[in-house]
């Protein structure tokens, strides 16, 4: 089974019954998503002079993204969207919805979509949405704008990334958030992005300074990119990085720096290809909770984290395998006996897993 695909056959009978249900809800952050009818449509055969009607759809993405209403859900028929612009941001969002009426872009159900090129995100209120229904849905594709990120959300808030696909980034980081806040990442799945080189440093999520509350990395399996998996930057405000599955990143699962970040309920596993990486690299003086997690790796020397101080504790964190179903093929259910069930910190804990499925009090670490 292909990686793009890892996640398909699973979702589809999972997601069948849960069309009307809320998408996500976190104990830590309460922002509950649901699926509302198409406004507007958009088409690789289309044309932007078109209506945007499901007869007459538009063309591009920019053209979506500049003329889209706030309220708006904006469905994008299945294929390929080649990229808008060849120099800069292949295709760059500004338009903002409101508190009461965000603007989503989402698949046609049904429909898998591929973005190509490197997308800026700078505006508030926006939902890109991975259907449930779709195998597997929504795909932002590099290899990207040169030295550019895949995914660039710069000085937003209330922007959600809730169940697509951020792959083949080949610059650097797979999605990069600066200056935000309310910025969520849920049910995603990111692999395969950076440059490599003699030294790797590009992330699948590379999470700059934040400007307020409410950032959230749950329910994501992040996998095979260049350097890290997920990186802390220092800022006032921490990050919520709950429920995730890290696995198999080039040099560490995840690198922290600042404060006042919650890392809790995660499977880090196998990450790093020196002999000497730990899974987790702690950059910082600050304090912040680190609960509930998995730092395992089948190298001993490579298993548990470093600390620059040795000043932050670990509460109920473990290094034992966690017992995937098989890796190999990027499934990362849990089978019978892992001690990742039911170990969970529940106050740290989604609603639903990556699946949908809902989790049982105390719940599974990872995204499953």
């Amino acid at each position: 089974m292909s990686k793009s695909l890892f996640k398909s056959a699973l979702l589809w009978n999972a997601w069948a019954a849960m069309i009307l249900l809320p998408r996500f809800v976190s104990a830590q952050n309460q922002t509950v998503i649901t699926i509302q009818p198409c406004q507007v449509y958009v088409s690789p055969s289309g044309s932007d002079s078109s209506a945007g009607t499901l007869s007459a759809p538009w063309r591009t993405v920019e053209h979506a993204f500049n003329y889209a209403q706030p309220g708006q859900k904006v469905c994008f028929r299945g294929g390929t969207y080649a990229m808008t612009n060849t120099t800069g941001y292949n295709q760059a969002l500004r338009r903002s919805g409101t508190p009461t009426s965000r603007i989503t872009f989402m698949n046609y159900p049904g429909e898998m979509v591929i973005i190509a090129g490197s997308t800026r995100v700078q505006a508030d209120y926006v939902t890109f949405q991975g259907a449930p229904m779709t195998r597997p849905g929504l795909i932002f594709t590099g290899p990207g704008a040169h030295n550019m990120d895949l995914v660039d959300v710069m000085y937003s808030h209330d922007v959600t990334f809730d169940h697509v696909e951020i792959r083949h980034g080949a610059y650097h980081a797979g999605l990069y958030q600066y200056g935000g806040y309310n910025i969520k990442v849920v049910g995603c799945y990111i692999h395969d992005n950076g440059r490599p080189g003699y030294i790797n440093t590009d992330q699948g999520i590379y999470w700059d300074a934040t400007a307020g509350t409410g950032n959230l990395i749950a329910n994501n399996v992040v996998e095979h990119n260049v350097a890290m998996g997920v990186q802390l930057y220092p800022a006032p405000v921490g990050v919520v990085v709950e429920d995730n599955t890290i696995v198999n990143n080039g040099n560490y699962g995840m690198v922290v720096y600042g404060s006042l970040h919650k890392i809790a309920n995660n499977i880090l596993s196998n990450n790093g290809n020196s002999a000497t990486n730990p899974q987790m690299k702690i950059d910082s003086l600050s304090t912040f909770t680190i609960d509930s997690n998995i730092f395992w790796h089948s190298n001993p020397r490579q298993q548990g984290f470093w600390d620059l101080c040795g000043c932050h504790p670990v509460t109920r964190s473990m290094i034992k395998n966690p017992m995937f179903l098989n890796p190999i093929s990027h499934l990362y259910q849990l089978v019978t006996g892992s001690p990742a069930i039911r170990v969970g910190n529940s106050s740290y804990t989604m609603a639903v897993n990556i699946m949908g499925l809902t989790r049982t009090l105390p719940s599974n670490l990872g995204a499953y």
